[in-house]
C-alpha cells in the first residue's frame, strides 16, 4: 500500500517538469526571432572609402566631379545586390547628390552581385556644386534591406590636369622649334604628342610621351647631332625612357625616336606639357 501510494504523484512530476522546458524553448525561440528582427540593417554590408579624387576639368562651369575608390564587402551568407545608384554623397553645406554615371573620365562601378564574404573595389562619381565637398556617403536600398552611412571620408588626395595633344618643345633654351628655326643648326624637326587614350590625367599618373626627331642636314650643317638630353618643366618628373639618353642622329634625313615616361605634380595643369631638348654637334 504505502508502494502504491508513493508513486501516485510521480508522473505529474514529470509532466510538470516537460511543460517547464516547452516553455523555456518558447521564450528563447521567441528571443532569438526578436534579435532576428532588430539587426541593424546594412549591417552585414560596408563600403570603405579609399581615395578622394578632384576633376573641376570635365566638369560643367562652377560645378565639380568628385570621385571616391570606394570597397564595398559582404559578410552576410547571401549574395548582396550591390547598386551605385542607390548611393548619395552629402556635402559640407549638408546638401545632397546621387551618383553620377554619366562621368566618362574613367571606368566606374556599375550594378553588380557581391557574393558572400567577398568585396568589390572601384570607382563611383558625383557632381556637386564647385565650392562644395564630400563628407559622408549614405546607401539606401529599402526594398533590398540594406542601409547605412559611410562617415570616414578621405580628403581630397589627387587633382585632375587636362593637356594639350601636342607637347610644347624647345631646343636649347629657343622657343618653339620648326624647321629652320629655333636653335644654331637650323635643321631639326621635332614633335611630342601624347601617347595615352586621355588627355585628363590626375595627382600621381604616368603620361607617356611620343617624340619623334628628324635630321634634315643642310651643307653647312655638322655631319652628326647627339640628343644630349629631354627633360620635362612644370615640376613634371621624368620617370624613364624607351632608349638610352644620348643617342646621335647622322646625315640628311636621319630620324629617331624616344618615348617618355613623366609623372604628373600636385595641382590643377591645364595647357601643353613643356619639354627641352639640348643638342649638341
Amino acid at each position: 500500500m504505502n508502494l502504491t501510494s508513493d508513486s501516485r504523484p510521480r508522473p505529474r512530476r514529470v509532466r510538470l517538469w516537460v511543460g517547464a522546458a516547452a516553455v523555456t524553448l518558447l521564450v528563447f525561440g521567441a528571443l532569438v526571432v526578436e534579435l532576428s528582427l532588430t539587426r541593424p540593417s546594412g549591417s552585414e554590408q560596408s563600403i570603405k572609402v579609399t581615395k578622394v579624387y578632384l576633376d573641376r576639368v570635365d566638369a560643367p562651369s562652377s560645378m565639380s566631379y568628385y570621385l571616391m575608390d570606394v570597397n564595398a564587402s559582404n559578410t552576410a551568407s547571401t549574395a548582396w545586390h550591390f547598386d551605385p545608384s542607390f548611393l548619395v554623397a552629402t556635402s559640407n553645406s549638408s546638401a545632397t547628390f546621387p551618383s553620377n554615371g554619366s562621368y566618362n573620365g574613367t571606368a566606374l562601378l556599375g550594378m553588380a552581385e557581391i557574393a558572400p564574404q567577398q568585396h568589390l573595389i572601384g570607382k563611383v562619381a558625383f557632381e556637386m556644386q564647385a565650392n562644395e565637398g564630400p563628407t559622408k556617403l549614405s546607401y539606401s536600398d529599402s526594398k533590398g534591406g540594406v542601409t547605412f552611412q559611410v562617415t570616414n571620408i578621405p580628403a581630397v588626395s589627387a587633382v585632375a590636369s587636362l593637356f594639350n595633344y601636342n607637347a610644347h618643345m624647345s631646343v636649347n633654351g629657343t622657343g618653339p622649334t620648326v624647321q629652320g628655326q629655333g636653335w644654331g643648326f637650323g635643321s631639326m624637326i621635332m614633335n611630342g604628342v601624347i601617347e595615352n587614350n586621355t588627355l585628363v590625367f590626375f595627382t600621381g599618373e604616368k603620361v607617356q610621351i611620343n617624340l619623334w626627331f628628324e635630321y634634315l642636314k643642310r651643307p653647312v650643317d655638322p655631319a652628326t647631332i647627339t640628343i644630349q638630353s629631354v627633360t620635362a618643366g612644370g615640376g613634371f618628373q621624368v620617370l624613364g625612357a624607351d632608349k638610352p639618353v644620348p643617342f646621335t642622329m647622322t646625315g640628311w634625313g636621319s630620324q629617331a625616336g624616344l618615348v617618355l615616361l613623366l609623372k604628373v605634380p600636385q595641382g590643377q595643369h591645364t595647357g601643353s606639357i613643356d619639354l627641352s631638348v639640348s643638342v649638341s654637334a
